[in-house]
């Protein structure tokens, strides 16, 4: 099989869409992707998930799809996590302390909403609207702390990423966390007004590298599905890139191949196009 592992955006890539939701607002892995994916996984193949959502919101997609039968079967939070399939990492890579605690407390006095992840939980300042949305959507539970500036400086954690929805001008919150001078910070979106914070070492570039010693892999090996802009870096990673058609035109321009959408099977339609229907 000339593919031996494929990597896979969830959200706007595997994930359904507005159009396919489930009555909690979640996405859902059609029936066809699904058949797609354990056909591919019974030839030999890797299918890992690769999304910059935590791991707890996307296990039970990972579960459902078999991948924790594999030594790994996600990476998360943006190419800075890849837990093992008991959910310990693989391989972690949170900012420091120091760091975390510096860009916690920033955020804290322009009063926007923020939650980070480290590799156990999502931590937040309060339950509110968006708090309780969010685990909704991601089905998950987040650890409520109070101010987070304050927890993150008496229990010591760092964070593997930060996320902040800004209700302003989200380049006053990006002046704020550039003005700290920190090197090594990659600021980047998951969605409009959705600001990632994480290390520059990290991104989607980075798991593809590190899954690949993980499997012992050469990058020809692998595909890579994506989406957005944060997938891009992932699809010039690896031997065969693919957008699906809902990407973004950067992503498109950047793929050896465009498929169908999240909403029209493009992921199943190429694994079955180039790893089930191949000639040996």
């Amino acid at each position: 099989m000339k593919y031996k592992m494929i990597l896979c955006d969830f959200d706007g890539t595997l994930g359904t869409g507005v159009s396919g939701i489930n009555e909690n607002g979640r996405p859902i892995v059609t029936e066809r992707s699904k058949k797609a994916i354990g056909a591919y996984m019974a030839k030999g193949g890797i299918f890992i998930l690769c999304t910059g959502r935590s791991y707890s919101s996307c296990v039970e997609y990972a579960k459902d799809l078999g991948l924790l039968n594999q030594k790994v079967g996600v990476s998360c939070l943006m190419g800075t996590l890849i837990p093992n399939a008991d959910g310990t990492p693989a391989f972690d890579l949170p900012l420091s302390h120091d760091v975390t605690l510096r860009i916690a407390r920033a955020l804290d006095e322009t009063g926007e909403y923020y939650h980070f992840y480290d590799w156990q939980d999502i931590y937040v300042k309060e339950n509110n609207d968006i708090t309780r949305n969010y685990e909704r959507i991601c089905g998950v539970k987040v650890s409520v702390r109070g101010v987070l500036g304050d927890f993150i400086e008496s229990s010591g954690k760092s964070a593997n990423k930060f996320v902040i929805i800004c209700k302003g001008d989200e380049r006053i919150v990006i002046d704020k966390i550039r003005s700290l001078g920190i090197d090594g910070l990659e600021l980047g979106h998951s969605g409009p007004k959705y600001l990632e914070v994480y290390s520059a070492e990290g991104g989607k570039k980075r798991a593809a590298e590190e899954l690949c010693k993980i499997y012992g892999l050469e990058p020809d090996d692998v595909m890579a599905i994506g989406d957005s802009f944060n997938d891009i870096s992932m699809l010039k990673a690896v031997g065969f890139g693919v957008a699906v058609g809902n990407a973004t035109d950067d992503v498109k321009a950047a793929a050896d191949y465009v498929a169908e959408s999240n909403n029209d099977d493009g992921v199943a339609k190429t694994i079955e196009k180039f790893c089930l229907n191949e000639k040996e």
